[in-house]
């Protein structure tokens, strides 16, 4: 093998290795998402489904279930609603997280960095406080977007969340969010788990919609 080879084949597996060391990276770098059931309970029944899309119906469901490991449990969370605003618009106001302390007051605040993707809150309700850092991840595809969160520092450390956009009937949008986070034992009374959150979480998803509708409406923060 002459000098000249050698050299090329020397620089061909440099790279190689480098890109090798980036897949690895890449993988390492991401974290575990939440995903939506195939078929989520508001799809199975045409009537509840419906309600959503004429009566404006919001459906919230907070639950805790076993886990294969015997100690731990899983909080589950999973609901949706529909906006009335298009899809494009719908995703320009939910992704603009420094404004999400505005939209309840549950949320005391929210601080978005976007060279780091990450975003603090700090969440009350019945007294009970929660900050938290997520890593977020947002992704655009041709039939829906989806937000992807991680509880990375704070409270309910290692919860990931899901939101997912898709179009809906008449220009408007579907909204379907779920989160999930393992546990031994909660830091908060089971009472509150089962029935609390289930209203907390209703009452900011109808801000929340509002938020998306007034926004465009207002002529403010046009999307």
């Amino acid at each position: 093998m002459s000098v000249r080879s050698f050299w090329i084949l020397g620089v061909s597996l440099f790279f190689s290795y480098l890109l090798v060391l980036q897949a690895c990276w890449a993988a390492s770098s991401e974290f575990p998402r939440a995903r939506l059931p195939q078929k989520p309970f508001w799809e199975k029944k045409e009537s509840v489904y419906q309600k959503m899309l004429e009566e404006r119906a919001i459906y919230v469901s907070v639950k805790t279930v076993e886990t294969s490991q015997k100690k731990n449990k899983q909080l589950k969370i999973l609901g949706a609603g529909v906006i009335h605003r298009p899809r494009s618009q719908t995703w320009e106001a939910l992704t603009q997280y420094e404004k999400w302390s505005g939209i309840h007051e549950s949320i005391r605040a929210s601080r978005w960095t976007p060279s780091t993707q990450r975003l603090f809150l700090h969440m009350e309700a019945f007294k009970y406080h929660a900050k938290m850092i997520l890593q977020v991840e947002a992704e655009n595809k041709d039939k829906e977007d989806w937000i992807h969160m991680k509880v990375v520092q704070g409270a309910l450390k290692g919860m990931v969340v899901a939101f997912r956009i898709k179009d809906a009937k008449s220009r408007k949008t579907e909204v379907a969010m779920t989160a999930l986070y393992n546990f031994e034992k909660l830091p908060m009374p089971q009472f509150f788990v089962v029935f609390g959150l289930e209203v907390v979480f209703q009452k900011i998803a109808e801000k929340m919609r509002l938020f998306v509708e007034r926004n465009k409406m207002s002529g403010e923060d046009a999307l």
